[in-house]
């Protein structure tokens, strides 16, 4: 039989080391809590470093677009200075052009777009020439006209004439110009004198009666040689077939009259003054010779290319551009000179 006592013993042990097991166990989770409160507490100071790092650097992107914004304020500012610079400039510039005395003084005028006009010949608000003022172009013809008879067409047009006096349309001896050249040596349609018309002018015989015309309004011309007389036709329709009121123009010559044309000059008015002015255009040009029967063609142009074309002056071209010009004050014009030039491919 079991001592009691040693029973009683025994239990108290198991208990003991039962407790002690317990105090060992509750160290443990003491210490295990404790690491993980030391973990939380660095995790915590990290996360608040790292949110001052982001709030430095919101505050550093802030202050960035801040000045972005300032600079582009700035950009702003100095490009409307530059403007109004530019303004001012342009508006002393304009002042000061009529005051200038010589050329090397004068501030250049702004620069103007050219205007284009392909496959016509065009006179450009050309003036007359006060005698000094030489505008026009001019070409060779492949061979004399003959005087046994020619016929030479072609489509002209105006927008704008002031009392014009215009030698469109022009067969002469030599280059010169038209109206320097001997009476003998020319025959012309002209567009005036003073009033809107076309004319025949052949100083060998008389001035034709005038055939009215109309700006913005296109007519077929037909000028028509035979052995003797001249015969000018304007037209309403591309097959010549509708004559205008006033057409046609009849005027006798002599068969040996006109006998050594080699020319073709489109011309302003040299010795006009610069009051008269006309803005027209020129188109298909074809010219016969022989008899209805058998016709042969001389000479054509479609104005489409200036090669071949002489120009002088430059408010008369051959499928050319113009820059428009300011106005100049007087002092200026005596700076001024004629310019010749052979056109060439465009």
């Amino acid at each position: 039989m079991e001592n009691p006592q040693i029973i009683a013993l025994m239990a108290i042990a198991i208990s003991v080391i039962s407790i002690g097991l317990v105090v060992a166990n509750v160290f443990n989770l003491q210490t295990t809590l404790i690491n993980l409160n030391t973990s939380v507490v660095e995790q915590s100071q990290t996360i608040k470093s790292l949110n001052q790092q982001q709030n430095v650097s919101q505050q550093v992107i802030e202050e960035q677009r801040k000045s972005i914004m300032k600079m582009q304020d700035n950009i702003a500012n100095l490009t409307s200075e530059i403007k109004s610079l530019e303004d001012r400039v342009t508006s002393l510039e304009q002042g000061l052009q009529p005051h200038c005395l010589i050329p090397e003084g004068c501030p250049q005028p702004t620069p103007q777009k050219p205007v284009y006009f392909p496959g016509v010949v065009k006179f450009y608000n050309v003036a007359g020439g006060g005698t000094v003022g030489d505008n026009r172009v001019l070409k060779k013809l492949p061979s004399t006209l003959p005087v046994s008879g020619w016929i030479a067409d072609f489509e002209y047009e105006f927008t704008a004439s002031s009392i014009p006096d215009m030698h469109v349309f022009v067969f002469t001896a030599t280059s010169d110009n038209p109206q320097l050249q001997p009476a003998a040596n020319i025959v012309e349609i002209r567009h005036g004198p003073d009033v809107n018309q076309l004319m025949l002018v052949s100083e060998v015989s008389s001035v034709s009666a005038p055939i009215p015309i109309f700006p913005n309004t296109q007519y077929y011309v037909r000028l028509e040689r035979t052995p003797t007389q001249l015969e000018l036709f304007v037209f309403s329709d591309p097959a010549r077939t509708i004559i205008v009121p006033g057409s046609p123009m009849t005027m006798p010559i002599a068969t040996t009259d006109l006998n050594n044309l080699k020319f073709i000059q489109h011309d302003g008015c040299l010795l006009c003054g610069t009051a008269r002015t006309l803005t027209a255009q020129i188109d298909n040009t074809k010219m016969y010779v022989g008899t209805d029967g058998s016709k042969q063609i001389l000479f054509e142009d479609d104005y489409s290319s200036g090669v071949g074309w002489t120009q002088i002056g430059s408010s008369v071209a051959v499928n050319g551009s113009f820059i428009p010009q300011m106005p100049l004050p007087p002092i200026y014009e005596g700076f001024q000179s004629s310019n010749r030039t052979t056109l060439g491919t465009k």
